[in-house]
């Protein structure tokens, strides 16, 4: 007998980092913003290359911030995992940044949103 749908989604769940982890990424318990910087609200795609995968993968930005953005993908990453971006401003400005998955969590069946924070180039070499 197949699983049933609420255990697939808690499996997933717990593979995405889900749970304790994310829950109210945004806000302490008592409402206050706990974000380092504003966050703009922005909906774009961007290039992403992850350690060990030859391939880049494309996602789609949510919100932005100096400290890091949000996005969401079908795919299933867990907290800590690493990334680069790389983007090109509308002028043809090259841009590139790692980063660090903070939080993660299942929106819909396959669909996934994450917290990404900024770091040095140099804290994502000596993790690698």
């Amino acid at each position: 007998m197949p699983p049933s749908r609420s255990s697939t989604r808690q499996a997933n769940d717990r593979r995405a980092g889900s749970g304790s982890e994310s829950a109210s990424h945004s806000t302490s318990a008592g409402g206050r913003e706990r974000r380092a910087a504003r966050r703009v609200h922005l909906r774009a795609p961007l290039i992403v290359r992850w350690p060990g995968e030859q391939e880049s993968s494309k996602i789609r930005i949510l919100d932005l911030s100096r400290s890091g953005f949000r996005f969401e993908c079908h795919k299933i990453y867990s907290i800590h995992d690493h990334g680069h971006a790389d983007s090109i401003k509308p002028e043809g400005t090259h841009i590139g940044s790692d980063f660090v998955i903070v939080w993660a969590r299942e929106v819909k069946p396959g669909t996934f949103q994450y917290g990404a924070r900024f770091v040095k180039s140099e804290s994502l070499r000596r993790s690698a």
